[in-house]
């Protein structure tokens, strides 16, 4: 009977490789290729892990990868393929399905919120008065019809500002020095 374990070991003490330099060189961790080569397959993760773990070790060393692995499948295989159904975490059947499904549920509302949010941004900007609304009150303001009184002080202010400008220049030194005087004493 061909064995697994003992092939392993006799391969890696033939190329006098020593676990830790196989653990760097494969990056399988040491504890786990000791377990390949005494068979001990309880201590590794999982039947997956042991095809995987066989191959990669089994390159390493030079060996068929293919042989170590179909002696695994023969002699344990069976019993995995039970014990995989058989677990609640691995082997449920349906998992994938619920795995998608729930996937999908979960894209759904994702997507529904997104709508439902951005819906009521756009409500809400068009609840508000936009900013050109509240100038355009402002203006309306200033271009407002003003009340008879105050248009009656306007007038009279633009009417004394027009007088002072369009008055004509003093001609007598008594006049000039006079709006000299009122001009300096404004200032």
């Amino acid at each position: 009977m061909f064995e697994l374990g003992n092939n392993l070991r006799e391969a890696r003490h033939r190329r006098q490789i020593d676990l830790v330099a196989a653990e760097q060189d494969t990056k399988i961790r040491s504890k786990y290729l000791s377990a390949l080569e005494t068979e001990d397959f309880d201590i590794l993760p999982g039947p997956v892990f042991v095809r995987g773990f066989l191959r990669t070790y089994s390159q390493y060393l030079g060996l068929d990868a293919q042989l170590f692995i179909d002696e695994y499948n023969a002699r344990f295989g069976r019993f995995e393929e039970v014990e995989d159904h058989a677990s609640p975490a691995l082997g449920r059947p349906g998992l994938a399905q619920e795995r998608v499904s729930r996937g999908r549920r979960t894209m759904r509302t994702v997507a529904i919120v997104t709508v439902v949010a951005v819906a009521g941004l756009a409500w809400l900007g068009l609840r508000q008065e936009p900013a050109t609304d509240s100038t355009d009150s402002q203006t309306r303001t200033t271009n407002a019809p003003t009340p008879p009184a105050a248009a009656n002080a306007d007038a009279l202010s633009e009417a004394a500002s027009a007088a002072t400008t369009s008055a004509p220049a003093a001609t007598t030194p008594a006049a000039r020095s006079a709006s000299t005087d009122g001009a300096s004493a404004a200032k």
